[in-house]
């Protein structure tokens, strides 16, 4: 039974994608010419434990890739903020250079249910407003380093010269 309905998701999400692309790519979709999933992307939430967390943001700041979160804590988007702001100073007082953004509809076009979730996107594949097909991206979940799992998705993904690419920015 779960093995039909994980297909009759992705046949949905295919007929949805095939419906959706003429009409999307005739719309004002220009912009902004960031709204579209694309590169590597690190899926994460402040409700993870913050020495997790505060790693994953030293090494996204290291191969310069965005950590995405849902969206704002429930006390509100000061309360966030400030969790965000805890996070980016470590304890000698340096400021770890991590992009964080909120974006609810990256976790919904790329199906992120669970975090850490690590994404890397065909180029030109995913377009904004519209679910990317499973075949657009290549995803692993999982409490692993960035590094771990760009080598990861690097050796055994669909877009291997991505997550390669931006391995190499390592310092």
């Amino acid at each position: 039974l779960w093995q039909n309905a994980k297909e009759f998701e992705t046949e949905m999400r295919a007929t949805q994608h095939d419906a959706l692309s003429p009409i999307l790519k005739q719309a004002d979709i220009g912009d902004n010419p960031n709204s579209a999933a694309k590169g590597v992307i690190v899926f994460a939430s402040l409700t993870m434990p913050p020495t997790a967390l505060k790693q994953l943001m030293i090494q996204s700041s290291d191969l310069q890739v965005p950590i995405i979160i849902r969206g704002v804590l429930p006390q509100g988007f000061p309360a966030t903020v400030a969790a965000i702001q805890s996070l980016i100073h470590s304890e000698d007082d340096e400021v770890i250079n991590s992009g964080m953004a909120i974006n609810p509809l990256w976790f919904k076009q790329l199906g992120i249910q669970r975090v850490p979730a690590f994404a890397v996107i065909k180029p030109g594949a995913c377009l904004p407003k519209q679910p990317c097909q499973d075949s657009d991206f290549d995803v692993l979940v999982g409490n692993v380093s960035l590094y771990d799992a760009l080598a990861t998705l690097a050796r055994d993904g669909d877009v291997p010269n991505i997550a390669q690419q931006v391995l190499s920015r390592r310092k």
